[in-house]
């Protein structure tokens, strides 16, 4: 059963469309119903797409703040580390590199980051 990607977003029992306008449930079944060539997959990039420059910088902060302190870095440091104004930057970012397959988070663990390196960044 393939999961498709329909232009609406659920925000408790209310549908919104992506303009933020409130669908009513005839609209809902109607987008449901008349799924064609624009409701594309949800499937994940695949790893080889290659890293955005941004996500590279992050990449070779994260290898310099554990060869240099032997632990990852935290949230704040990276974005202290990039000068970013957020921490939700990050969080983009990191996400972006591990579904590219250069980083493994371990879930419910602070600094937990592990680079699995495929030469994708110069340290």
């Amino acid at each position: 059963m393939n999961t498709v990607a329909l232009p609406v977003t659920v925000a408790g029992f209310v549908v919104y469309d992506r303009y933020g306008k409130q669908l009513s449930l005839e609209e809902i079944a109607a987008a449901l119903n008349s799924a064609d060539q624009s409701v594309r997959p949800t499937e994940k990039q695949p790893a080889s797409v290659r890293p955005t420059a941004m996500q590279l910088k992050l990449l070779n902060f994260i290898k310099r703040y554990i060869a240099e302190t032997g632990t990852s870095p935290s949230f704040d440091e990276m974005r202290a580390g990039l000068e970013l104004v957020s921490k939700s930057g990050i969080y983009r970012l990191l996400t972006g590199l591990q579904e590219r397959g250069l980083i493994r988070r371990l879930p419910n663990r602070h600094r937990a980051i592990e680079v699995i390196d495929t030469g994708a960044a110069a340290s």
